[in-house]
């Protein structure tokens, strides 16, 4: 089993393909940028911007994340693709698709850190709460605030590492 979380859709088709020809189960998904109104073009609008991860569970799940980035690129793109929560309610099914807050850059991290005003409206989602430890002098506090915000909202929480390197020369390559 592989998750794979990419900014675009522009990988999906060669990592399916790849999985497939190592019978390898592909768990696919997309960071995206979420804000309250995705008609409001302006820095305010900016300091509501929060990322997501959305995951594909099925084929009908591919299809709706397609709308939903469609949607964040041609109606909703200010800097870059996002989507308010109310487009995002109207595509989104349990069944089709998860969401993730990844650990860096939600919500949580940017009002925790970044002094943001993202106000999440996802009461539509079951939500997983990614924790990360990367020895950054700030994780522990956001680990706390994602900690606490999982069991307010009975959701679950994942240990993840966004990259790893099996040899500190392995950095170089993603430079």
């Amino acid at each position: 089993e592989m998750v794979l979380i990419d900014h675009n859709m522009s990988g999906f088709l060669q990592a399916y393909q790849n999985s497939k020809d190592l019978d390898i189960k592909l768990i696919f998904g997309v960071r995206l940028t979420v804000c309250s109104d995705m008609n409001q073009k302006d820095a305010d609008s900016l300091k509501t911007n929060n990322k997501i991860v959305i995951l594909l569970k099925n084929a009908k799940g591919y299809k709706r994340l397609i709308r939903i980035i469609s949607l964040a690129s041609r109606e909703g793109f200010y800097y870059e693709p996002r989507i308010d929560h109310k487009s995002l309610e109207k595509e989104w099914s349990n069944r089709d698709l998860a969401m993730v807050i990844p650990f860096y850059d939600s919500y949580l991290f940017k009002n925790t850190l970044l002094s943001n005003i993202c106000v999440p409206e996802f009461n539509f989602a079951k939500l997983t709460y990614f924790i990360e430890d990367n020895n950054l002098p700030f994780d522990n506090i956001v680990k706390e605030k994602v900690i606490n915000q999982a069991k307010a909202e009975g959701a679950k929480t994942q240990k993840t590492q966004s990259i790893y390197y099996k040899q500190k020369k392995d950095f170089k390559a993603y430079l």
